[in-house]
């Protein structure tokens, strides 16, 4: 008889313990679509519901441990259920996590204002996927290599930065000049990309340049950067 405790959560009997709450390692790389990030091999998910057909949905549980924002539909067939040892503990939703105290003195509002407000930022600032030096320079390097052939074709781009709060997008327009200067008068699929990052996600140019140049070009886009961006055409 199979192990519940090692078959993917797929198998007859291993799926129906999949309940909210619940741990599962992935197996496979696996994504739903372009605009969804994906669900990379050996990521931690933490099971958020499953619907009647027995289909899992689940957070990512990110190695600072801390929950990704987006909620993903995951393949059954490419998750193992973690037992209670590999967990430590039985899996639950996380609490917001507490990161100090805070002594505000009522007799000062100003100061007491900026105390929780500090306190506040810094939550938030623990919240959010901040990109790595290496992260950004190799984004940059792959920009630079992508852009050198659509220069070479003539091929028209403009771009668009906007890192305001409510507005953090990267475009990538090819359909400003001429029509020969156009992405698609030179076999590309499309004059228009768009990046959006993940509210829980740090803005980066480079990053967005990187990904609007692959989804021009046909590039895969690297899934570290997938799971923190929509995308638009």
């Amino acid at each position: 008889m199979e192990n519940h405790n090692t078959g993917t959560i797929n198998s007859s009997a291993r799926y129906c313990l999949a309940k909210p709450g619940d741990k599962v390692r992935i197996t496979k790389t696996h994504r739903a679509g372009i605009r969804q990030y994906a669900a990379c091999e050996g990521d931690t998910f933490i099971i958020t519901k499953v619907t009647d057909d027995q289909i899992p949905y689940g957070r990512w549980l990110q190695p600072s441990g801390v929950l990704a924002a987006s909620e993903l539909k995951l393949d059954p067939n490419c998750c193992t259920l973690l037992t209670s040892e590999e967990c430590g503990a039985p899996a639950a939703t996380p609490e917001p996590t507490t990161l100090r105290s805070v002594t505000i003195d009522v007799s000062d509002p100003k100061a007491a204002h900026k105390a929780v407000d500090d306190a506040c930022a810094e939550y938030q600032s623990s919240q959010t996927i901040h990109w790595s030096t290496a992260e950004t320079c190799s984004a940059k390097l792959s920009a630079r290599r992508m852009m050198a052939p659509l220069c070479e074709q003539g091929v028209s781009m403009v771009w668009f930065i906007e890192s305001d709060p409510g507005r953090r997008h990267v475009c990538l327009e090819c359909d400003n000049g001429t029509p020969d200067t156009w992405a698609k008068s030179h076999g590309y699929s499309t004059n228009y990309v768009q990046i959006t990052f993940n509210e829980n996600v740090e803005f980066n140019e480079w990053i967005g340049r990187y990904a609007c140049l692959c989804v021009l070009t046909g590039t895969h886009v690297a899934d570290v950067v997938m799971r923190s961006i929509k995308i638009d055409t």
